[in-house]
């Protein structure tokens, strides 16, 4: 396909877009509620609702920041094992769907090892160490994903001079746009979050080496 590296301008413009809109025009503390078309029109003080939408923005910027930043060094970590997650997510739709169901049948068992760990004294502090681990794997996951989505974006555009920093910064940038997506964003959260989980078990931490108990048994019959 003929190099078109406007196209991905164009989608890095309509990511922001997106974010400048979902802050202007959406009370986000407040279960994004819409403000309606003309959010200046209601008299809060002027000046005050701007400084409030500049300061949204502005979270807005820190939060991907800080998320791109964590990506990095996930990347500059474990590279081996998030370019090997991004290969296996880019290999079709079935694929990502079959990582989306392991994440979320992980999720429900943790959720039922918590529920029993609570009713014993001995293992109250189980669902906690659960929880985050839980966490750690899912940001382990959805990096990959975000730099598998960015890489697929430059592709998409023909951009061949592309490095894994870009890959990942335009991933995030996608990903964070359309989790602020009105309605929309939760449910792309829990998906790219189940997805992250699911991949990271489903090619055992990006080792691609398979779940077995064989040395337990070698061990057993020595």
């Amino acid at each position: 396909m003929k190099g078109k590296p406007w196209l991905v301008l164009v989608l890095a413009c309509t990511s922001v877009g997106l974010i400048v809109i979902a802050e202007l025009a959406f009370q986000w503390d407040d279960w994004r509620v819409w403000r309606g078309a003309f959010p200046r029109a209601v008299d809060t003080g002027g000046l005050g609702l701007v400084r409030a939408d500049v300061g949204g923005l502005g979270l807005h910027l820190a939060r991907l920041l800080g998320q791109y930043l964590l990506g990095v060094l996930v990347l500059f970590a474990a590279p081996r094992p998030v370019r090997r997650m991004a290969d296996l997510l880019e290999s079709g739709g079935r694929q990502m769907l079959r990582y989306l169901a392991i994440g979320l049948l992980i999720a429900v068992l943790i959720a039922a090892v918590a529920v029993a760990a609570v009713l014993s004294m001995h293992t109250f502090p189980v669902p906690f160490l659960m929880v985050g681990v839980f966490f750690l794997i899912a940001i382990g996951g959805t990096v990959g994903l975000t730099y598998a989505l960015g890489r697929a974006a430059l592709r998409w555009g023909g951009v061949t001079d592309r490095t894994p920093l870009l890959s990942y910064a335009l991933g995030a940038l996608l990903l964070y746009a359309l989790t602020q997506v009105p309605f929309l964003g939760p449910v792309v959260l829990l998906a790219s979050w189940s997805i992250g989980v699911g991949v990271v078990i489903a090619t055992r931490f990006g080792s691609g080496r398979p779940w077995t108990l064989a040395p337990l048994v070698e061990e057993g019959s020595a």
